[in-house]
């Protein structure tokens, strides 16, 4: 979706040129060494807000390219620059190293099914997956049961399966450190497992009991898409048990496209807070 007809980008350190020749795109950057050279766009990830631009090096890492697509505001941009600062070849997240290596940090949410393997004797990555999406079985577990039964019973429906439910949404939109390494294939997360088993999740106090820099002072989450500690932590959920799927459509909802919301803003909180709605600009003060 970016603008890849000669569009260029320039931040504090990092710049990028955008062309295409027929299919091929191309971003022209600053590389491994810090000097210029042209890298193929072989992959997106996203498109909806932001869509990220993925080159695949020789070696088989999914490296993200420095500067990513604002898709509504339709420009360039590089968040990494704007958190970390200016980054050199040596950073941890200069886009050539491992912290912005997508087949590490991004794939296992953004695809199904994810499988990557390192070999020692080649010093070389090789990523498969079953689909390069979110698919079905991401939120509704395995399906092959369900595929030959029809049944309700054999396939999970997260809006009536609890902590299940939960987990589906909160394995990718829980801000957490994985417990295992992405190599270690019989501890990867399918549908079902427990979320604390297999993550560490990222909380609003620190372990020293001091305010976490990935929450806000009130609790909500810095980073959009990632709310499901902020939510737990919220009097909705504790007191009112409301979870994700209270007021989200599933993705494959009609509506989702749209608002994300099975109603309007003032009806869901309605729905519990009746009183706070009536009130109106009484309480709102707008």
């Amino acid at each position: 979706m970016g603008n890849f007809a000669n569009g260029h980008y320039a931040g504090s350190s990092s710049e990028a040129w955008m062309t295409r020749k027929g299919n091929v795109s191309t971003m022209r950057t600053h590389g491994p060494d810090g000097e210029l050279a042209p890298f193929h766009v072989d992959y997106v990830i996203g498109g909806k807000r932001m869509q990220d631009a993925v080159t695949v090096f020789p070696d088989g890492r999914w490296q993200v390219l420095p500067v990513y697509f604002h898709v509504a505001d339709r420009t360039w941009v590089d968040y990494t620059e704007a958190k970390q600062g200016p980054l050199s070849p040596e950073h941890p997240f200069y886009w050539t190293n491992a912290r912005r290596m997508a087949n590490h940090e991004c794939l296992d949410c953004h695809t199904t099914a994810l499988h990557v393997d390192y070999s020692e004797a080649t010093r070389a990555w090789t990523t498969s997956f079953v689909d390069g999406n979110v698919a079905c079985e991401d939120c509704h577990g395995p399906g092959s049961r369900h595929a030959e039964t029809s049944e309700p019973a054999d396939i999970v429906h997260p809006v009536h399966s609890g902590a299940v439910g939960m987990s589906a949404c909160a394995r990718c939109h829980g801000p957490r450190r994985p417990l295992f390494s992405l190599l270690d294939s019989e501890h990867q997360f399918r549908l079902g497992d427990a979320y604390d088993e297999l993550y560490d999740p990222i909380v609003v106090t620190m372990p020293d009991g001091g305010a976490s820099p990935d929450y806000f002072v009130d609790g909500k989450p810095k980073t959009s898409s990632f709310e499901y500690q902020a939510m737990l932590q919220s009097a909705c959920y504790r007191k009112g048990k409301a979870d994700c799927l209270t007021c989200h459509t599933a993705p494959h909802d009609p509506k989702h496209n749209a608002t994300e919301l099975r109603d309007t803003p003032a009806a869901l909180c309605g729905s519990c807070h009746a009183e706070i709605r009536a009130a109106g600009a009484a309480h709102t003060h707008h």
